[in-house]
């Protein structure tokens, strides 16, 4: 984490939109904080959707979920809850399984903006 070198897992095509892809993205403020991240590579418009994250805890306690209405333009993607390197190895937490963590995450797209400004809506996903 703290080389801040993660994998890309591809996702494939959302909404006719292809190259997305999981990974997880730093975020340096107060804290130096890591959360999941979905981003795509191509070239999109603006789009309207509901992104779910899951961070699944090893207990058997279900995970908690973040479901979220937004938005982003040609260059944003969605991004779950951030945590310190501190939260995700303080076993209380229950984060880590096998010095890994999971994340379970769902993504809808709701519009997409034409170039036009007008909204069409997806019905492919």
């Amino acid at each position: 984490m703290e080389r801040n070198s993660f994998p890309k897992i591809p996702i494939g095509t959302i909404g006719r939109i292809g190259g997305w892809y999981f990974t997880m993205r730093r975020k340096i403020d107060v804290e130096t904080l890591y959360g999941p991240f979905i981003i795509t590579s191509s070239s999109k418009p603006a789009i309207k959707f509901r992104v779910t994250f899951d961070i699944a805890i090893k207990n058997g306690e279900p995970p908690l979920p973040q479901v979220y209405p937004t938005w982003a333009g040609p260059i944003h993607g969605p991004t779950g809850s951030q945590f310190t390197v501190d939260d995700y190895l303080d076993e209380r937490n229950g984060y880590l399984t096998n010095g890994g963590f999971i994340v379970e995450y769902g993504f809808q797209i709701e519009g997409i903006l034409s170039p036009d400004d007008i909204w069409t809506f997806n019905y492919y996903d």
